[in-house]
């Protein structure tokens, strides 16, 4: 079968098979754009980068917004490439922004100052709120696995998620509570 009637299939029938298409499409187009995009990114954004591109491309899928199927790598490969040329952008940034910090920080440990138990206490309760407006489900998966550190396994096996259900809501997750925190910082 050529690649171009695979990938049409494919994406036929998403709408058919649901979460077994959905794994097969994550992993076969992992498969195809995880060699490229390692050219430019560690591992860990690679698979950030790859996760993002499965949400963005099964979006549009859902919405119709792919008109010719056998399009379908073309735009992953470019959604694929914008996504990394954004990762690195916000490397660089988050590097100078650290670099920067560094240069003006105290040699003084902070926490132990009033001003210091202050700003963790601020922290906790602006993390508090971002996870309170955050649906039921994603909050869960996030604290499970990033506070209780429970195993990719144990909170899928327990929540009843596929590997690609566990990883597309913990993306997203990870994604609506980076949008408040921005907007939060934005807005203090």
């Amino acid at each position: 079968m050529s690649r171009a009637r695979h990938w049409k299939e494919l994406v036929q029938g998403m709408g058919d098979f649901g979460d077994v298409c959905e794994e097969r499409f994550f992993r076969d187009l992992s498969c195809a754009l995880r060699p490229m995009l390692s050219r430019s990114l560690d591992v860990q954004s690679v698979e950030d980068c790859l996760q993002d591109v499965v949400v963005i491309v099964l979006g549009t899928l859902r919405r119709g917004g792919l008109r010719n199927p056998t399009r379908l790598v073309s735009f992953a490969v470019t959604v694929a490439k914008r996504q990394a040329v954004a990762h690195i952008r916000r490397a660089i940034r988050d590097r100078r922004h650290f670099a920067h910090a560094r240069r003006i920080e105290s040699h003084e440990p902070l926490d132990h100052s009033p001003e210091g138990v202050l700003q963790k206490r601020e922290m906790y309760d602006r993390l508090q709120a971002i996870l309170h407006n955050l649906k039921r489900r994603d909050r869960q998966i996030l604290i499970r696995f990033y506070l209780y550190e429970q195993s990719e396994d144990q909170i899928r096996t327990e929540m009843r998620l596929s590997r690609t259900q566990f990883r597309l809501y913990k993306s997203r997750a990870i994604a609506r509570g980076s949008a408040a925190a921005r907007q939060d910082a934005t807005c203090a």
